[in-house]
């Protein structure tokens, strides 16, 4: 089994790249959106992979996010799909659409990948209606939409994430409902004052963070230079010793930490404010 593959880009084509890895080319195919966000020839690139064996043949298939290659696997799972039909959907749609396509039974818009219509479409929601939960498909557009900590008041994520499940038919009660139980605990929701000079910051986790850094500053200004910062490893803390009657704005970034221990910075959030 082959579970990834890293190596520098030799040729690109709409369907597949062979990329070399230490003087072996590896011909592997991808969805027209991967090949569109392809590095030029010799960039570097990881493609999570899939080993189909055939009577007639080996074919590798890759993706560069193994989201979309989980879905895939998904989509070869359901009866009369195969892998080229599963590439063409996953061309057309990411692995998010798909999943909010399942759950509102929208035919007409998997009907559009080539080679699949409507008979398809229809089956292939039926077969997958089982394997995609509402709540699945919240946790995958968080984690996919993540790419910073979200601190205190709302979490915008969230908010698409409704907007989205409401645009496909799902009443707004249902959806809010399903928002709130996936992220109780983990953010999406307002900025506490348990008692008079402390603030309860809560933000969104990012996924394979090691830590998190909070900045702030009294006034509507967050200079980073003059603000305070602290290091925390959950995604919730209390900052403490506030001024009473103040306003205090906030932000957040998440961090990995390299091989020498040092911490590698994400971007930040956006920068919320807090009246004590």
């Amino acid at each position: 089994m082959i579970a990834y593959i890293r190596g520098k880009v030799a040729h690109l084509t709409e369907t597949k790249v062979i990329v070399d890895v230490h003087d072996i080319g590896y011909q592997i195919f991808i969805t027209a959106r991967d090949a569109s966000a392809m590095p030029p020839a010799g960039g570097e690139v990881l493609l999570h992979t899939f080993f189909n064996v055939k009577e007639d043949a080996m074919q590798l298939f890759g993706f560069l996010s193994k989201d979309d290659m989980e879905i895939f696997k998904l989509l070869l799972g359901v009866n009369g799909v195969g892998p080229k039909a599963a590439l063409g959907i996953l061309s057309v749609m990411s692995a998010d659409d798909i999943r909010f396509a399942v759950l509102a039974d929208d035919a007409k818009t998997i009907s559009k990948a080539p080679g699949i219509g409507t008979k398809t479409a229809r089956k292939l929601i039926l077969e997958l209606k089982d394997k995609v939960s509402l709540e699945d498909a919240f946790e995958k557009r968080l984690e996919n939409q993540a790419g910073a900590p979200v601190p205190t008041v709302e979490n915008d994520a969230v908010s698409e994430a409704v907007q989205a499940l409401t645009a496909l038919g799902y009443s707004s009660a249902d959806a809010l409902k399903a928002v709130r139980k996936k992220t109780a605990g983990t953010g999406g929701k307002k900025a506490q004052t348990k008692k008079n000079g402390q603030i309860d910051v809560r933000f969104q986790k990012v996924s394979g963070a090691d830590g998190y850094q909070i900045v702030y500053a009294a006034g509507r200004k967050l200079t980073v230079k003059k603000a305070a910062k602290v290091s925390v490893s959950s995604a919730s803390h209390s900052l403490k010793k506030l001024k009473k009657g103040r306003s205090y704005a906030v932000k957040v970034r998440a961090y990995r930490l390299d091989s020498a221990g040092n911490p590698v910075y994400g971007p930040y959030s956006k920068v919320k404010r807090i009246s004590i």
